[in-house]
């Protein structure tokens, strides 16, 4: 027997972060969908290798259900090529088991835990702490389910944000469910009471066959050493895959925001207009290119640079063929730039949709006056001081943010019923800013397929009338040597403390990920509608 491991290892991540300041602080190892892609390529065409040991690792992170989507298909294609599976874990959860059923073996350590306690997404709003401060916020938005101003608008769910965060979960535990009945041999029953609460040692998991053996991973090597079973390393596979006529995957990941593209300490990376057009560009001038899948993880953000993007892919469509593969979140502004593509793939629970708009003015006059500070203004014009948070909101300030965003919104349901060849007033049904599970997205007409990565690259192929296709990933983010060197150090540092605060970064990470929308209008905005941002929450726990 020749094998290879495959670690899933680190925070789910499409690519490698297009920019990094030098002084940011490490989050940890990295799961790069990307390089994962380029070794499930290279174990299929690599016939020598009969068993992939697939090894979960305690630091990953799967992110979004859509992103657990993508990689359970790749176990799916290796299992299809006639590979033996052998899946790993310490513990096994709703993520784990999602994975492991595409595996023909599941192994738990003796210490273990298996259960399938479903999914959770939690909410904090601001609404009271704002009041309390007098701070006063003021949501615009069109679309009832439009929800990225909600922690600042009410203090609870509403009916239409619990309803299509609901519909979600329902849509993506669905989804879940059927792959563990299936690739596990379990009745609903059984399924039903690990949802209840039931939680299986690892003993009675191996008794129940949820997992084939209860063992370690040293324990496991150490056999298929005695079987003089030899080892493939994956160390040196590059990324990207396949030869024949070139095409790009064009990585878009983070929010879309105005301006370069930045690490920013709230949003994380932010994609800026001003950096990706030129990628777009030069992908549009080679000629080696033959055609692009823009992949998209993104929750969107300025409406302006969204449709800068839009105009500068939809001038690259004219060219040679363009596809959108949607991974974990495609909605509001990642929605936006999908329109220009000629087919929309995405995986069954790819969050997407969200076609609303939204903005935000915030006074802290009041508040301010509390502790004896007071402003004034000189001006010339009766909206010079338009979203200043120094004053508070006139009429006219209201029926100018009104108006911008209706008009925003009319031109996002334009926009959207010209790419899917529909009106907006059918798609202002299934828009006001709600999200969808793309298997219910597909059948509302807001994408054309379900399928990952591959079925858009296999699309191209056959659109392109070529056998082959060689694989190339852009952009590629390049560091100078002092850039490396400065990383690494800060890298070193920032490991330690780390160690020291134990998990403090990662709920740095969640909460800064919860005030994505804050920052973005705060920092950004100043009384412009931001648009195209979508709200996927503060705590959603897929695991």
């Amino acid at each position: 027997m020749r094998y290879a491991q495959l670690a899933l290892s680190g925070s789910y991540l499409e690519t490698a972060p297009q920019q990094r300041s030098l002084f940011s602080p490490r989050r940890g190892p990295i799961f790069r969908f990307d390089r994962f892609l380029s070794l499930v390529e290279h174990l299929l065409k690599n016939k020598k290798i009969d068993t992939v040991l697939v090894d979960q690792r305690l630091d990953f992170r799967p992110a979004a259900p859509g992103a657990l989507e993508a990689i359970r298909h790749q176990l799916e294609r290796l299992s299809a090529a006639g590979k033996r599976l052998v899946y790993y874990a310490r513990g096994y959860d709703t993520a784990t088991l999602f994975l492991a059923s595409a595996c023909s073996e599941r192994i738990l350590h003796p210490l273990g835990t298996l259960r399938f306690q479903g999914m959770a997404h939690s909410f904090v709003f601001f609404k009271k702490l704002l009041e309390r401060y007098e701070l006063d916020v003021e949501v615009v938005r069109r679309g009832r389910y439009k929800s990225a101003g909600d922690r600042f608008r009410v203090d609870r769910l509403d009916e239409h944000n619990r309803e299509q965060h609901q519909a979600f979960l329902d849509a993506a535990m669905r989804r879940f469910v059927d792959a563990v009945r299936t690739g596990c041999s379990k009745s609903s029953s059984e399924i039903d009471a690990l949802l209840a609460g039931k939680v299986l040692s690892a003993e009675q998991a191996v008794e129940t066959k949820w997992v084939s053996r209860s063992i370690s991973k040293s324990t496991l090597l150490e056999e298929w050493r005695k079987e003089k079973s030899r080892v493939a390393g994956l160390k040196k596979v590059k990324i990207g895959f396949g030869r024949g006529k070139k095409v790009a995957v064009l990585e878009f990941e983070g929010a879309i925001v105005d301006g370069r593209t930045r690490q920013d300490p709230l949003l994380g990376t932010a994609i800026g207009s001003d950096s990706f057009i030129p990628e777009i560009e030069r992908l549009a001038k080679t000629k080696a290119i033959k055609g692009v899948v823009l992949r998209i993880d993104s929750g969107g953000g300025s409406a302006t640079a969204s449709e800068e993007i839009a105009e500068a892919l939809a001038k690259l469509a004219e060219k040679k063929p363009l596809v959108v593969s949607m991974a974990g979140v495609a909605g509001s502004g990642g929605y936006w730039i999908a329109l220009p593509a000629e087919r929309i793939f995405a995986e069954r629970t790819t969050l997407t949709g969200s076609v609303g708009v939204i903005s935000m003015l915030m006074s802290a006059r009041k508040s301010l006056q509390r502790f004896g500070v007071t402003a004034a203004s000189v001006k010339v014009g009766e909206l010079a001081d338009l979203g200043s948070p120094f004053k508070d909101f006139s009429e006219l300030d209201r029926t100018v943010i009104e108006e911008e965003v209706d008009r925003l919104y009319r031109a996002f349901l334009a926009k959207a019923a010209d790419s899917r060849k529909s009106t907006s007033d059918d798609i202002h049904r299934v828009a006001e800013g709600r999200i969808w599970a793309a298997e219910d997205a597909k059948t509302a007409g807001l994408v054309d397929e379900i399928g990952g990565i591959d079925a858009a690259l296999e699309y191209l192929r056959a659109k392109l009338g070529k056998k082959r296709l060689k694989v190339r990933f852009f952009p590629v983010v390049k560091y100078s040597i002092v850039q490396r060197i400065i990383m690494r150090n800060a890298a070193s540092v920032d490991g330690g403390l780390q160690a020291a605060l134990g998990g403090l970064a990662d709920i740095t990470a969640r909460v800064a990920s919860s005030a994505v929308p804050l920052a973005t209008f705060l920092v950004e905005s100043r009384g412009r509608p931001l648009a195209l941002m979508e709200d996927a929450g503060e705590v959603a726990d897929y695991r």
